[in-house]
């Protein structure tokens, strides 16, 4: 190979590295550009317990997004408020052009200019109010009652999305149970239609029995279907209330096992009446518009304050077009003889003030009968949970004397699936009570003012 051919080759292999090597490059951001968009988007970790999916939807929902910047808007209201109790700074640049100008004539001395043609001020300021005879404590007191007004509102946002993600995770937990069951109540009419049709084949049964178990077996598939296309949606619901854009994502740890414990009727409702978020909002709100009237009325007071003002101005003789430095001082007393703002403000206070306080009165009286209402729902769901135990525990044994007794010959096949229907419903009916206990508890705590967290509703009132 000549030294001319080597040279060629190489060459080649250089221009087709320098084109390959974009090429390449591109594939593997192609390739790396699903899996890193796969990894941005949020996942639910496997088996979330309550207070993780508590966590979740609070993080997640707007509504607490949007009650937080309130709160952040309260705040920053509050620091303008206050903006009286520190010193103002300013840079004042100022320039006007007079024309014709003033000249003043003296006999014996001929005219003189007594402005510049083009007047030029620069100067920095310092203010201060010096006192406000409460005035702006009144204004400071108001936004502090706001920012707690807001943080209500926060408070009573993040507890709504509690309630209703505590409301879909049980409703999850419910239906996969009720799931199971049907499953359980599928294998048992499997069964019992295997061993009708091995009756059959030795004439103890008839064709009739088999197809009557059979229907019942279709029907049992139809109610399965209906509660797993509830299952789906009510998955798809929390998963938009946890941000996940999956709900295949979602996997719950948990289960219907609610605690049975009532709690004492006075005690709840003593302890509601000093922690319900709705009754703490109406307190604030109560408190904001006292602050608010207070303010309103103080707008009539008086108001001392100072400045001090530094900086270049021209004007001055003899060459009135130099700049010159110069500094000026002041105290000045302000005091609002009449000003119909300030009336109109002020008998708005008045009005609010009024309306709060009714709004406060109103809402204590229907937290008071709220709680009772919701205690009322407990004990009623309480006494039907235990009814529906019971009832449980009688189909399961009547079940199974059932089952004996077809087996034995002393039975026919349509008692055996009208006991195993009873069965079947005393079960659902005791999850559902079950359910309704577990809601009972969760709206007597949003009532009471406690946490979704917490175990038992009593609780936090001992």
């Amino acid at each position: 190979m000549t030294m001319n051919s080597k040279y060629n080759t190489r060459a080649r292999r250089k221009s087709l590295q320098s084109v390959l090597a974009p090429v390449l490059l591109v594939l593997a951001l192609a390739a790396a550009f699903p899996a890193a968009r796969a990894a941005a988007q949020p996942s639910a970790p496997a088996g979330l317990d309550l207070g993780q999916v508590l966590g979740m939807a609070q993080a997640n929902d707007p509504g607490v997004k949007q009650a937080q910047a309130a709160v952040q808007k309260s705040q920053a209201r509050l620091l303008q408020n206050k903006a009286a109790y520190f010193p103002s700074i300013k840079l004042g640049m100022e320039y006007s052009h007079t024309s014709p100008n003033t000249s003043v004539t003296v006999p014996g001395f001929g005219s003189a200019q007594i402005a510049p043609d083009n007047s030029y001020d620069y100067h920095l300021a310092l203010a201060q109010e010096l006192f406000s005879f409460g005035r702006d404590q009144a204004k400071v007191a108001a936004g502090k009652w706001e920012v707690k007004a807001a943080q209500s509102g926060l408070a009573q946002a993040r507890e709504q999305t509690a309630f209703q993600a505590v409301q879909l995770f049980y409703r999850i937990l419910l239906l996969q149970q009720e799931l199971a069951a049907d499953d359980e109540d599928m294998r048992t009419l499997n069964d019992y239609l295997e061993m009708t049709r091995s009756k059959a084949g030795i004439g103890v049964a008839t064709d009739f029995d088999a197809l009557t178990i059979e229907v019942k077996l279709a029907e049992a598939q139809s109610v399965r279907a209906n509660g797993a296309g509830e299952l789906d949606k009510s998955r798809i619901d929390l998963a938009r209330l946890l941000g996940l854009e999956n709900a295949g994502q979602l996997e719950l740890t948990g289960d219907l096992s609610p605690d049975g414990r009532l709690p004492e009727a006075a005690g709840i409702v003593r302890f509601g009446l000093e922690h319900n978020l709705e009754l703490k909002a109406a307190d604030a709100q109560e408190r904001l518009s006292h602050e608010g009237a207070r303010a309103a009325q103080r707008r009539y007071f008086p108001s001392l304050n100072a400045g001090f003002q530094y900086g270049k101005q021209n004007g001055y003789g003899p060459d009135l077009n130099r700049l010159v430095w110069n500094s000026v001082g002041f105290i000045k007393l302000e005091m609002p003889l009449f000003d119909l703002g300030v009336i109109g403000a002020r008998r708005e206070a008045e009005a609010d003030q009024k309306a709060a306080a009714e709004a406060r009165r109103g809402t204590r009286d229907g937290v008071a009968a709220g709680i009772e209402r919701a205690l009322s729902d407990l004990i009623a769901g309480k006494a039907k949970m235990d009814a529906e135990k019971l009832h449980l525990a009688l189909a399961e044994k009547a079940a199974q004397q059932a089952k004996v007794r077809y087996e034995g010959g002393m039975s026919t096949g349509l008692d055996l699936l009208n006991v195993q229907a009873d069965l079947s419903k005393a079960k659902s009916l005791y999850l559902r009570s079950v359910y309704e206990f577990i809601m009972a508890q969760a709206s007597l705590k949003k009532a009471a003012g406690i946490p979704q967290q917490t175990g038992a509703a009593n609780e936090p009132a001992q």
